[in-house]
């Protein structure tokens, strides 16, 4: 139960890094763009849905099923990144960012489901495909992961009321502040980053280490 707990609280401070570091977007999307917000609701569905069928698929947690993953969305990521650098982005939220954009870009979270393959990473391939700037594809990525990330913090939570089992609460604490100062460094780093070199980078990361899985599958490790 105290795994549970700590799960929880990643979520949980994931959620909040999310709140803080983007609420100036938050804000901007909730008074002027309601439409959009409804949109990131909506897109939220498939990804229960898709929880509740993958956990009844044996086998979905193998490493092949991540090395495959790893490789074959780190090429569709160098794909997006090259596409989007070859046609005039749309960089803010205005009336332009339609509502299918966004859409795609939270439904595209169901995929992440699968083991080898990154919430934000699908989420901003899927921006950069429909026309969104880099920088703009990764703020939205985060925005519409918000109820994604506070229904899995529940789902952990109501595990732990059902558990009624003492919990230490100085590790929790401790795990939520040291959860909350990585998570804002590496989003602030992430956007720094990719105003320098994009995402063809980090696609190439993701068919290396898909690499070195394979090799430790086929080696038995």
């Amino acid at each position: 139960m105290q795994d549970v707990a700590f799960d929880a609280v990643i979520h949980l401070a994931t959620l909040v890094v999310i709140l803080v570091y983007f609420r100036k977007d938050i804000l901007d999307v909730v008074r002027h763009h309601r439409r959009l917000v409804w949109m990131i609701l909506l897109a939220t569905i498939p990804v229960g849905a898709v929880g509740l069928l993958l956990e009844r698929i044996e086998g979905v947690r193998s490493l092949p099923v991540v090395f495959i993953s790893l490789a074959f969305w780190g090429i569709v990521l160098m794909i997006a990144d090259t596409y989007a650098s070859r046609r005039p982005p749309l960089t803010v939220f205005t009336p332009q960012l339609s509502g299918w954009k966004v859409l795609l870009v939270g439904v595209a979270q169901a995929i992440a489901l699968i083991p080898g393959t990154s919430r934000s990473g699908i989420a901003i391939t899927a921006g950069l495909f429909a026309g969104l700037d880099k920088k703009l594809a990764t703020r939205l990525a985060f925005l519409v992961g918000v109820p994604a990330i506070a229904l899995a913090g529940l789902a952990k939570a109501g595990d732990i009321v059902s558990g009624s089992v003492e919990i230490d609460l100085l590790p929790i604490a401790l795990g939520f502040v040291a959860a909350f100062a990585s998570g804002y460094l590496a989003i602030s780093l992430l956007l720094k980053l990719i105003e320098k070199t994009g995402f063809y980078w980090f696609g190439v990361y993701r068919i290396l280490l898909a690499t070195v899985l394979f090799l430790i599958w086929i080696q038995g490790w």
